[in-house]
């Protein structure tokens, strides 16, 4: 999948069901989003630290996919540093709006992309 498609259509996919902290907050929806990125595309979930908080993002071939970051327009010093997937999974919440999140995705992509053709 084209990496602007897919952006946009997780900014279109976020709402309050999606984000771990129940807002529409967009740092709520990092950890569904790396998530359902690595089903999408493949490639890894890295992490950096950033004022003591952990900031998650993909990478695949060496290019970093940081949709959060790129929403936001925040300039990050990155440590790509490898991150489990199973450890995401642990957070509060986490799979469920991660389901909800991939859940949007796909219908999103059905109703944009397939239905053109």
């Amino acid at each position: 999948m084209e990496k602007e498609l897919l952006k946009d259509l997780l900014v279109k996919a976020w709402d309050i069901d999606t984000s771990l902290d129940n807002t529409n907050n967009i740092l709520g929806q990092m950890v569904p989003t790396v998530l359902v990125v690595q089903d999408m595309i493949g490639g890894d979930i890295i992490r950096t630290q950033i004022d003591e908080q952990w900031h998650f993002y993909n990478m695949l071939e060496g290019e970093r996919y940081d949709y959060i970051s790129d929403a936001m327009g925040e300039k990050i010093d990155y440590e790509d540093i490898l991150t489990d997937r199973d450890d995401l999974l642990e957070i509060d919440n986490s799979f469920e709006k991660y389901a909800k999140l991939k859940q949007k995705v796909i219908k999103l992509f059905k109703e944009t992309v397939l239905n053109k053709n």
